[in-house]
């Protein structure tokens, strides 16, 4: 950013004492933290004060951004498959002891495989959406795991392979206005500084960013009665000095760079700061002037305040009184860490990050809640350290927050985290999952991990390795459903609170909070990997349990052909309102209504080989088939027999069901028993293929079905026409 370079004299002396202050031990004035004495045993007992740790080394050549949450498994791009190293001695993930993992496809193979055309199977070639296994000539061949691996992902997440928008193009800045409190005080000058900031059209560079953040900590500090400079201006001048000076030159260390850019800036220093005990009004902040660009590229996303809040009162109450250590191994600027109890004491708490201005930040957050001078101290107990690779040699009773969630691994670290982490699926290495198994390795026996993660934990088919890992050695003591908290993102989080039990996990006691009521699960119910069923309380469960178990119910697992719709991977090329020659109607999710859709203006030419991903021809062609809204918290079927394309937003499943005509199984899937299921059972936004195959349906006499076919029929012609008349009809 260009400044007109107004900055005042200042004697150069002054500045390299101020920069010489930095590499100063600590003043000691005000709170002063005496250092632990080291323990013999790395296990603490509970009433033990646990041994602090070393500082956790910077690492070195391991990109985990852990400021960064990225959320929904659409950020994942599950086709490409990079052959790695077998897993090591312990690990298993489903399919490791298919014998015909090994076995080479063809293009034509790989295509029947993946219910998908041969020219599909091409584009994702060309795209390195999925890489063969060998090549001889013009040949390709695809290693049948890697094929049976992103299967499994198209069934669990097809949008994962649409096009994204570019959201690194985006330039400006905008407030994170969910991450604190709207009557907070510092909320003014936050969107004040924004809007001022936003002008530039090139964003801060790093050192400015860290100015205008140096400028509002020395503000909260000063209103802290931690220093005795009342702004950035006033430090420049005498607050080299002062104890809390190394906080401040670890962001502002080119001294000169900062009061350049508030000489040339002045209005946007000119903000007042004050602090606020449990607002991270400096991570608000930071939030708020990077570059939307950069934050929603990299996903950086800080856990909403209502949303820590929760997590901290759902904590038992004696796990936080037992003289244990605190870690939050993902702290970010510290706001879980800030919002602790009163009565928790500094030399407890403990966090780390790999970004390093949220590092700075979140030292100043401490200093500033327990009134701490020591630097030293400071640095030991919150350091920038990354959790997954170099994680900390002792065991905490309490691990909290919220981990980084879709992290995109490189090839290099992927190799690393399935040697050394069980909870890898498959193509997909999910960074929370890692987070919750590294925090459990270094969680005493009976402490208590708490952490924020997607819903899709508790029954997305990827996820198994997690459950698997959970119910093995701890018992899920509070599970809360928070919705969607994070502004702009569709993907719903729960609050999981484990406790290390070192045995297999029961439900009996759990607390359990939806977001319509809570109750306590009094059964001991059965526990599989395949979904952790805990949103429901026991009479409902035992509703579902009866559903499952009806006598003579069939299910569509095996009995159905499941297709996607089509990714056109340019509508504004392939996609017409007009009709033209050679094309029909496409039908995508939002014309799909129960027993029928209604056609609107999209036209498109049928042309697989030009497509970024197509079923194959006979799917779309079918003499009948069900077309399904993918995208939907409801169950919505509609019946074609008139051979309509569908876009990827409205999947197809055709019913082969021995008995079961194919209308008799619409009307089992649009009624008010498979919604019942459906929502209590998985409670997802998407409506997967697993989800559809697991509905029980009732069997039906001939004359039965054709007696509900023949309703049906009135309802799909309904449908088309007159929405009420068919709401009608449905009641």
């Amino acid at each position: 950013m260009a400044m007109k370079d107004e900055q005042t004299s200042r004697d150069s002396g002054e500045i390299d004492l101020l920069r010489n202050v930095g590499n100063l031990p600590a003043a000691g004035v005000g709170l002063s933290v005496p250092a632990a004495t080291p323990s013999s045993s790395p296990e603490p007992t509970r009433r033990q004060v646990s041994p602090k740790p070393a500082i956790a080394s910077v690492r070195e050549g391991f990109a985990l951004e852990s400021l960064v949450k990225k959320h929904s498994a659409s950020l994942r791009n599950p086709g490409v498959f990079v052959p790695g190293k077998p897993r090591s001695a312990g690990e298993a993930s489903p399919g490791d002891q298919d014998p015909r993992d090994n076995e080479l496809m063809n293009a034509a193979e790989a295509a029947r495989f993946l219910e998908i055309s041969d020219a599909t199977v091409r584009n994702w070639v060309k795209q390195g959406r999925i890489l063969p296994a060998e090549t001889a000539g013009s040949r390709l061949w695809f290693r049948r795991k890697d094929l049976k691996e992103l299967r499994e992902d198209l069934e669990n997440d097809n949008e994962s392979l649409t096009r994204r928008r570019n959201k690194t193009r985006k330039t400006g800045m905008e407030t994170y206005s969910s991450y604190i409190t709207r009557n907070s005080t510092n909320i003014a000058s936050v969107n004040t500084v924004t809007s001022l900031l936003s002008m530039y059209s090139e964003g801060l560079s790093l050192p400015e960013l860290r100015a205008v953040l140096a400028d509002a900590a020395v503000k909260m500090l000063y209103s802290r009665g931690l220093t005795a400079c009342r702004d950035l201006g006033e430090w420049f001048s005498r607050g080299g000095l002062e104890p809390v000076c190394p906080l401040i030159m670890d962001l502002v260390p080119d001294l000169r760079t900062a009061r350049e850019f508030r000489a040339g800036c002045p209005a946007i220093f000119a903000m007042p700061y004050e602090y606020e005990p449990g607002e991270d009004a400096l991570g608000f902040l930071y939030l708020s002037i990077m570059n939307i660009g950069d934050r929603k590229s990299s996903g950086a996303y800080y856990t909403p305040v209502h949303a820590v809040k929760r997590l901290i009162a759902g904590l038992p109450e004696d796990c936080l009184h037992e003289g244990g250590a605190i870690l939050d191994p993902c702290a970010g600027a510290g706001n879980f860490l800030i919002n602790l109890p009163e009565t928790v004491p500094a030399e407890h708490v403990y966090g780390a990050d790999i970004d390093e201005t949220a590092v700075f930040l979140l030292r100043i957050n401490m200093a500033l809640r327990y009134r701490i001078t020591a630097v030293a101290f400071l640095t030991e107990h919150f350091a920038k350290a990354d959790f997954l690779k170099k994680p900390p040699a002792r065991k905490y009773w309490v691990i909290l927050g919220n981990p980084p969630w879709g992290y995109r691994f490189s090839a290099g670290e992927q190799q690393y985290l399935r040697e050394h982490y069980r909870c890898v699926s498959g193509s997909v290495t999910e960074s929370f999952a890692l987070f919750l198994e590294c925090s459990f390795r270094h969680l005493a026996a009976g402490g208590f991990l708490s952490f924020i993660v997607p819903e899709a934990v508790l029954n997305v088919r990827c996820h198994a390795p997690v459950r698997e890992f959970i119910m093995e050695r701890s018992s899920i003591r509070y599970l809360a459903a928070l919705g969607d908290i994070f502004p702009g993102v569709q993907c719903p989080s729960v609050i999981l609170g484990l406790e290390n039990t070192g045995k297999p996990l029961d439900t009996a006691g759990m607390r359990v909070e939806t977001l319509g009521e809570s109750f306590v699960i009094r059964e001991s119910r059965p526990v599989s990997r395949e979904e952790f069923s805990f949103l429901m309380n026991d009479a409902r469960n035992q509703v579902i349990a009866r559903l499952e178990s009806c006598p003579g119910a069939l299910r569509l697992a095996g009995n159905a052909d499941f297709a996607l719709g089509i990714v056109t991977g340019d509508n504004r090329r392939h996609i017409h309102a007009v009709p033209r020659q050679d094309s029909e109607p496409i039908l995508s999710g939002t014309m799909i209504f129960r027993y029928g859709f209604r056609p609107r203006d999209k036209q498109i030419v049928f042309r697989p080989e030009e497509f970024q991903q197509c079923a194959r021809t006979e799917y779309y062609r079918a003499p009948e088939k069900l077309i399904y809204r993918f995208i939907s918290r409801e169950l919505v079927f509609a019946y074609d027999n008139q051979k309509t394309l569908s876009l990827n937003s409205a999947n197809i499943v055709i019913p082969r069901v021995p008995g079961l005509s194919v209308k008799y199984v619409l009307a089992a899937l649009n009624s008010r028993m498979a919604q019942f299921y459906f929502s209590l059972k998985f409670n997802s936004l998407k409506v997967l293929r697993s989800h559809i195959e697991a509905i029980p349906l009732p069997p039906a006499a001939p004359v039965v079905q054709e007696e509900i076919a023949a309703l049906g029929d009135r309802l799909s012609i309904a449908s088309r026409t007159s929405p009420e008349e068919a709401q009608t009809l449905y009641e």
